[in-house]
């Protein structure tokens, strides 16, 4: 018994051993992990004290780039600002020399064009317009890459973490990009203007003194014998021989305004003599119309080109207005002409200097307006078949003076065209297959005329059987005949791809070329049909059968005997 209890007493002693080593090594432990979790704690609280930091940088950052994208978008608006005083200063400076009247007139004999961009097509694009296109897309693309410069910067400043280097090259960004900003608008400003004052931009808007028009010349003031205050009604004839078209008032100096609205009427009006002034530059040649100060040619006449001379003798230096230059001697060679050729569609003011014998020296200028009388029409089809009705519409035509006074349609291209058609509208048809020509010629009350052609090509609904036929006149062979499908035509009105294919009562025959014969071997009526037919994307089509009746006399020869 007592040998069991010193064993549970030793067992007991043992257990409280070990419980006191557990102990003693955790508060060991304990002591020694308790300054690494202080350091822990230390450093943590250091990464959210730095954290806190940052994004109140990044907050101040965003608030720079705001306060900086003001100071630019304040910047730009002074520019803007700026550009629109220097514009309305240099409009009444303009007005101020220009005056009112914004044209010549008809007393002091200068001949206004309309503007350029004014009348269709004839001009689409002056020297001075490209440029200004040229640097509408320049300061576009200085604006983006200014933009995309102030986000780079923002970008910079924002993640520089309080680092000044890239915190000043940040700002430097920005205020380069306003300064850059500021000398472009700047530089925009005075070069539009310049451009906008000058002498060539001047003429590129129909000659000297500008103005506005609506298509068609302003003849200016007419002197008349009526009273100022008077109103003169539609029909009055005034200057020299003009008939307005509406009731007009006479000016107080006695002359009547006649502008864009007021038009001749009257075939006997006699523009030319209205219009023609004294220049030193003669245009002539074959679709030229010359009025003194301006000439008009066609696209056709510019492109073969027109002979330029002078009203007097001298020596010349022609500037054709299209960079390119002629010398012209006069005094030399009397009459003497120079020949160029113009590009098409658009205005060219040439300029000349001469020099006469005596030493004067002399300045001219003519406006040729190359395509000023432009024909143009429209089709509702450009193939059609026999005999389907479609239109031709010359709306498209146009004149740059006066107004269109005749439209002639004429057609060439066989027996199936058309009689000449007078109207600006017509309806049509054509009598046969093939391609057929069709022509419109203008004419405006000055005698300046273009013309301009189209082919149109007429199919039949399906090949057309044609045949002739005649003995072939053999003795030896008095039933031979010859046939001729020549005149057969296919869709197109053509021959080619025709198959024959003959029936000679009741002998069928299928030949690829028209002419063939044939010798009967009995007298009598015979019947022979012929058809034709071609293959169109694999589909066989056939004409309709023609059929005619041959009168064969006899099959023997004059020198057959029979045998006693």
């Amino acid at each position: 018994m007592m040998s069991h209890l010193h064993a549970f007493e030793n067992t007991n002693i043992g257990e409280k051993l070990k419980l006191g080593k557990k102990i003693i090594i955790g508060f060991m432990f304990s002591f020694l992990i308790l300054p690494f979790m202080t350091i822990c704690a230390e450093s943590l609280d250091n990464g959210l004290t730095r954290v806190n930091d940052k994004v109140s940088t990044v907050n101040q950052g965003v608030r720079n780039v705001n306060n900086t994208v003001g100071g630019v978008n304040n910047t730009v608006n002074n520019v803007n600002s700026t550009i629109n005083n220097v514009s309305k200063t240099f409009d009444s400076i303009r007005s101020l020399f220009s005056g009112n009247d914004g044209g010549a007139s008809l007393p002091n004999g200068d001949f206004i064009l309309p503007s350029s961009g004014e009348y269709n097509m004839v001009q689409t694009e002056s020297l001075r317009t490209f440029i200004q296109n040229v640097l509408n897309f320049v300061i576009t693309f200085v604006g983006v890459i200014g933009v995309a410069a102030v986000i780079y910067s923002g970008y910079l400043y924002v993640m520089a973490g309080g680092e000044d280097g890239n915190i000043d090259k940040a700002k430097k960004i920005i205020t380069y990009v306003a300064v850059g900003i500021l000398v472009i608008s700047s530089s925009y400003a005075i070069v539009n203007t310049i451009i906008n004052e000058t002498v060539t931009g001047g003429a590129d808007r129909g000659g000297a003194g500008g103005g506005t028009h609506g298509g068609v010349i302003n003849l200016g003031n007419i002197p008349t014998s009526y009273a100022p205050g008077t109103t003169l009604p539609a029909g009055t004839v005034v200057g020299d021989g003009l008939r307005l078209i509406q009731d007009t008032i006479v000016n107080t100096d006695g002359t009547v305004s006649v502008a864009d609205d007021l038009l001749p009427t009257t075939d006997t009006l006699n523009l030319v003599s209205l219009l023609s002034f004294q220049n030193g530059i003669t245009v002539s040649g074959n679709g030229v119309t010359d009025l003194g100060n301006s000439a008009i040619i066609s696209n056709d006449a510019a492109a073969a080109g027109v002979d330029l001379g002078l009203t007097m003798d001298a020596s010349a230096i022609f500037d054709f207005g299209d960079g390119t230059q002629g010398i012209l001697d006069t005094i030399s060679s009397p009459g003497t002409t120079i020949s160029h050729r113009f590009g098409s569609g658009r205005t060219y003011a040439v300029k000349v200097k001469a020099q006469t014998s005596d030493g004067a020296l002399h300045s001219f200028e003519k406006n040729i307006v190359v395509g000023g009388t432009q024909a143009a029409f429209s089709l509702s089809r450009d193939k059609l078949l026999v005999g389907e009705s479609f239109v031709m519409d010359g709306g498209q035509s146009h004149v740059s003076i006066g107004s269109i006074q005749s439209y002639n349609w004429s057609c060439s291209g066989g027996s199936g065209c058309f009689n000449d058609i007078e109207g600006p509208s017509i309806t049509a048809s054509f009598g046969s297959a093939g391609i057929h020509t069709v022509t419109l010629t203008i004419q405006n009350a000055i005698g300046s005329s273009d013309s301009i052609s189209k082919n149109i090509t007429v199919l039949n609904d399906e090949p057309v059987a044609q045949f002739l036929f005649q003995s072939e006149n053999n003795t030896a062979s008095p039933s031979e005949f010859r046939f001729d499908a020549s005149s057969s035509q296919n869709v197109e009105g053509g021959s080619d791809g025709l198959v024959y294919e003959w029936s000679f009562d009741g002998f069928i025959i299928q030949k690829t070329t028209p002419i063939t014969t044939y010798r009967f071997t009995s007298e009598g009526d015979k019947t022979v049909t012929l058809k034709v037919y071609q293959q169109i994307n694999g589909q066989k089509i056939t004409s309709e059968a023609i059929t005619k009746i041959v009168d064969v006399q006899t099959t023997l020869s004059p020198n057959f005997n029979i045998a006693q």
